[in-house]
């Protein structure tokens, strides 16, 4: 069956009729015109022939639809990925943009704390004591950090 994904579809539409037609013809003559002398002669085998063709022509229409069906569905999810990785992709740009400035701010806060520290130095080196204000600043600084 894979062979016939290298025939144009309007080919084997075209096919398809043709066998239905064909069938559908053969039956009719064959149970029908049994009073002409050529059809009369081969009456049973035009009758098996129609009908062989007609039940391989209405399988092989279904077959068809089917597979149109289900390419049409193949194209609809096709659409619909294409459409979620857009999505995506403008969510991930949001989320990069979000964790850059989230990372400026720590980086801003780490820096304000790190000068607070050089600024108490003195205070924080006194007699090897930390101070009330060295405590809060590391503090601040381990607070700001979380967040």
């Amino acid at each position: 069956m894979w062979l016939l994904h290298f025939l144009p579809d309007s080919f084997l539409i075209w096919v398809i009729n043709g066998i239905c037609i064909a069938g559908a013809v053969s039956t009719v003559l064959g149970f029908f015109c049994g009073w002409v002398p050529f059809v009369g002669r081969w009456k049973l085998p035009l009758q098996l022939l129609g009908i062989a063709l007609l039940v391989a022509g209405v399988y092989f229409k279904g077959g068809y639809s089917t597979e149109m069906e289900w390419r049409a569905r193949v194209a609809e999810v096709e659409a619909k990925v294409k459409v979620a990785e857009a999505k995506a992709k403008e969510a991930n740009t949001k989320v990069q943009e979000k964790i850059v400035t989230k990372i400026v701010k720590i980086k801003e806060k780490a820096e304000v704390a790190k000068e607070n520290i050089r600024r108490n130095r003195e205070k924080i080196n006194a007699e090897c004591k930390l101070s009330d204000e060295a405590v809060a600043a590391y503090n601040a600084s381990i607070i700001k950090e979380k967040k």
